[in-house]
């Protein structure tokens, strides 16, 4: 009897600590600036989702709506989308474009996570170790 209860409450303490549905903590798309620059965007991440390919799109993006609050969110989806397609050089590049916008605007949050995300593209030692530092 007494194995019974002290079975049952394991059991549950276990499912009452079992995880809630996990919620990345990714920024929403900004409704603010140019209109078309964020339907476009919205498409293209669309398609990406869907066939894995944008790059190109993404950083178009970027360099025509520059300034604009889509920008980072296409830099890092450039980077993301270059790196998926096996080309690290243009991945780093989308990157490190996007972390010098977040350090001119000094975005910590969003810095620190660029920093993680190019110091496992980059092979420089030195330069990944400056990125963690940062990212820190």
């Amino acid at each position: 009897m007494w194995f019974r209860i002290v079975s049952l409450l394991c059991l549950i303490a276990l499912v009452a600590g079992c995880p809630k549905k996990r919620h990345t903590l990714v920024p929403s798309v900004p409704t603010n600036g140019d209109v078309q620059a964020r339907e476009r965007f919205l498409e293209a991440r669309a398609r990406f989702l869907r066939d894995g390919n944008q790059a190109d799109e993404f950083r178009a993006i970027a360099t025509e709506y520059a300034g604009d609050p889509i920008e980072p969110f296409a830099l890092l989806f450039a980077g993301v989308a270059s790196q998926q397609a096996g080309d690290p050089t243009a991945a780093v590049a989308s990157l490190e474009k996007l972390l010098a916008l977040q350090r001119k605007r000094d975005a910590t949050i969003e810095r620190a996570d660029a920093c993680v995300q190019l110091a496992q593209l980059v092979t420089d030692a030195g330069e990944r170790k400056a990125l963690l530092v940062e990212a820190a």
